[in-house]
């Protein structure tokens, strides 16, 4: 029996940390294999560079049996751990899981892709957010729990895990030099879709305003991250990231995909 004990380097730093805005993403993301003893997939940090700092904003987990989950890093959502996609996604949809008071986790909200230009591509979720103060500060030195192994096999095991765990690398995301509030849309593809001339969905943005108005004439400066996924994933990710010219009804807010009838969505003010 011994241990593993793992650490994180990261170069991407956020200026000044604040004592309340401790990262949880990458302990979130390797407990699979910490705690239970099963592959973490391949992590992808996401790093969001806003008003010329680093903040964290989450890690995409591409699984090995084609599902994807985000663990999200920010303020007050401590008891959301993660979203996941099944392999399937377009057609049989995903689930939001919270951590309860037992410490025991409960798949909470069951969600699907909102269908838009008929189905050429689906909207998942857009984040709005005036500045980087819900984000989480992102440290140069992460300390994870010990992975503990019972047998020489499971160590090599656990250390192939690892060392496939971040063959991705990173992603930085970053806004158009612009002014305005700040939004990052996460859309869905289907595999055999190009991104050209992906187009950004108007409805979150609208209903985050301040004074509700029509976007549809909005000429918006966007940056596009494309995530490839597991052979067995019938998607891929692309990320939107742009500036908002109108101010917000609250410091940050998220909204999902669901019925259009009964949209899934959080304000932090």
């Amino acid at each position: 029996m011994g241990k593993l004990e793992m650490s994180i380097e990261n170069p991407y730093v956020t200026r000044t940390l604040r004592a309340d805005r401790e990262s949880t993403a990458f302990v979130r993301a390797f407990e699979r294999l910490w705690k239970e003893g099963r592959d973490p997939g391949i992590l992808i940090p996401i790093f969001l560079r806003i008003e010329d700092d680093y903040k964290m904003f989450g890690i995409f987990s591409l699984n090995s049996g084609g599902s994807v989950s985000f663990f999200p890093d920010f303020y007050k959502l401590d008891n959301f751990h993660h979203l996941t996609l099944n392999q399937n996604f377009i057609e049989k949809k995903g689930h939001a899981t919270k951590v309860e008071v037992n410490g025991k986790h409960k798949k909470t909200i069951h969600f699907e892709a909102s269908a838009l230009q008929g189905g050429s591509f689906y909207h998942l979720i857009t984040f709005v957010m005036k500045d980087g103060g819900v984000l989480m500060d992102a440290p140069s030195h992460i300390e994870c729990p010990d992975i503990h192994y019972q047998t020489d096999e499971q160590r090599q095991l656990y250390n192939a895990w690892l060392d496939r765990s971040v063959t991705k690398g990173h992603l930085i995301l970053d806004f158009p030099d612009e002014e305005g509030s700040h939004a990052v849309q996460v859309l869905i593809l289907p595999k055999a879709k190009s991104t050209d001339g992906l187009a950004v969905h108007r409805d979150p943005l609208e209903a985050a305003l301040l004074n509700r108005k029509s976007l549809e004439k909005e000429n918006f400066n966007v940056r596009k991250t494309v995530i490839d996924t597991h052979e067995r994933s019938d998607f891929t990710i692309t990320i939107l990231t742009m500036r908002v010219p109108h101010e917000l009804k609250a410091e940050f807010a998220f909204y999902m995909a669901q019925d259009p009838e009964k949209p899934i969505h959080i304000e932090v003010r």
